[in-house]
C-alpha cells in the first residue's frame, strides 16, 4: 500500500512541474517609425505559433529556454533570438529597420482589370460588344460594321440617307429598339440614324439579343442596339472628310477639352452628309401608245439627301456630389428629295421632305457603391 501511494504522489508532482514550465510570452513588432506591424507570422522549429494582430502584438506559450524565432510575412523572413524564463516577464519588442522592411515589401505588383468590352460580354445578358476605336481611320457609317456582326442583318435601298431596317435574330421592326447612350434614338431625329452615323463618332456598339438591361428601359422582344458615343480621359480634336461617287460628301468633327484638374469639360460630336444619289437603276418605262412596259438602265434624279447632326456638351465631373453632370444641346436636320414610290411605279415630281430637330439633355451620374 505504501509503494502505490508514493508512486501516485510522484506522478502527480511530475505532471504539475511539466505544466508550470509553459510560460506566457508576448512578442511585439513595429517599424522604425514606431508603427505596429500586423500579419507577421511567428515561426519556431518550422511551426507557426502565432500571428501579430493590428496592434503588432502576438501572445503565445513557450517552455523555458532559448529560441530562434522567425518573423515571416509573405515570402520574406527575419530571424531573432529570445530567452524565455517563467520567473521573468517575457515581453519581447522588435523594431525592424528600413533595410529589413524592404525585404517585406512586394517585389512585383500585378493589377488585372477587365476592359469595358469584356465586362459587357461577361454580363448575364446575351450581348456582343463591338469596339470601334480601331476603325476610326476607316470610311463609311456604322451600318457597315453592324452588318458584319453575327446574327445581325441590315437592309436598305443602298443610297445615302435611305431608311435602314435591322434584323436581329430573325426579328425586326418594332421588335428591335435602337438607343444612343441608353436613350431611344427617335429623340435625336433622322439626322442621327444607322445610315448617317460615322464610325469615328462612337466608342462601341452593344448588341443585346433578347432580354435588355434595365437601364435601357425597353421591353423589345427581339433585343436592341445601344450606340455608345466617345468619351475619353485625354483631350482630342479630330476633323475628317470623305468623298465618293454620285457627288457624295461626308465630314465629321469630334473634340473634347478638359481643365487640368479634370473637374469640368467641353466637347462636340458633329457630322455632315450629302449625296446626289444619281446612280443608274434598271427602271420600268411604260409606253402609252403601245401599252408595253420595258426596263431600261436610267440615271436617277431628284433624289439628293442632305443631313447634319451637331451636338455640343459641357459638364462637371469627379466631384464629391456627382460623378458626371452633363448638359447636351443637339441640332439636327434631314432633307430628302422624293422621286417616286418604293416600286418606282408612281412619280412624285418635285416632292421633298424636311426635318429639323432641336433637343436638350441633362444627365446626372453618381455611383454610390
Amino acid at each position: 500500500m505504501t509503494k502505490r501511494y508514493l508512486s501516485l504522489i510522484f506522478l502527480f508532482s511530475a505532471f504539475f512541474v511539466s505544466a508550470k514550465a509553459a510560460c506566457p510570452v508576448s512578442i511585439y513588432v513595429d517599424d522604425s517609425n514606431k508603427n505596429p506591424l500586423s500579419a507577421i507570422t511567428i515561426i519556431i522549429d518550422h511551426k507557426s505559433v502565432g500571428v501579430t494582430n493590428a496592434t503588432g502584438l502576438a501572445n503565445i506559450l513557450l517552455d523555458e529556454g532559448v529560441y530562434q524565432i522567425e518573423l515571416k510575412k509573405g515570402n520574406s523572413s527575419i530571424n531573432r533570438t529570445i530567452r524565455v524564463s517563467c520567473s521573468a516577464e517575457n515581453y519581447f519588442a522588435f523594431t525592424l529597420s528600413n533595410l529589413e522592411m524592404k525585404s517585406f515589401e512586394l517585389k512585383e505588383v500585378q493589377i488585372v482589370s477587365k476592359t469595358t468590352k469584356r465586362q459587357i460580354e461577361t454580363s448575364p445578358f446575351s450581348v456582343q460588344a463591338i469596339d470601334l476605336r480601331k476603325s476610326y481611320d476607316k470610311g463609311g457609317d456604322v451600318s457597315e460594321v453592324l452588318n458584319r456582326a453575327s446574327g445581325v442583318k441590315l437592309r436598305s435601298d443602298g443610297n445615302l440617307g435611305a431608311p435602314v431596317q435591322i434584323n436581329l435574330g430573325g426579328l425586326q421592326g418594332k421588335a428591335v429598339r435602337l438607343f444612343k447612350d441608353g436613350i431611344p434614338i427617335e429623340l435625336f431625329g433622322h439626322g442621327f440614324s444607322l445610315g448617317t452615323i460615322p464610325v469615328n463618332m462612337l466608342d462601341r456598339v452593344e448588341i443585346y439579343k433578347g432580354v435588355l438591361p434595365i437601364y435601357l428601359a425597353s421591353d423589345a422582344l427581339g433585343g436592341g442596339v445601344n450606340l455608345v458615343t466617345r468619351t475619353g480621359l485625354d483631350q482630342y480634336a479630330e476633323l475628317s472628310y470623305e468623298g465618293g461617287s454620285f457627288n457624295t460628301h461626308r465630314a465629321t468633327l469630334n473634340a473634347l477639352w478638359q481643365d487640368r484638374s479634370k473637374k469640368w469639360y467641353l466637347g462636340t460630336n458633329s457630322s455632315f452628309n450629302y449625296s446626289d444619289n444619281d446612280y443608274k437603276v434598271n427602271a420600268p418605262f411604260y409606253d402609252t401608245q403601245t401599252s408595253v412596259t420595258e426596263y431600261r438602265d436610267a440615271r436617277r434624279f431628284h433624289d439628293a439627301t442632305k443631313s447634319y447632326y451637331a451636338e455640343a456638351y459641357a459638364g462637371l465631373q469627379n466631384r464629391s456630389w456627382v460623378d458626371d453632370l452633363r448638359l447636351t444641346l443637339i441640332n439636327s436636320s434631314f432633307d430628302k428629295e422624293l422621286q417616286h414610290d418604293a416600286e418606282m411605279n408612281k412619280v412624285y415630281g418635285q416632292a421633298f421632305s424636311k426635318e429639323l430637330n432641336n433637343t436638350a439633355l441633362l444627365n446626372y451620374k453618381k455611383r454610390f457603391f
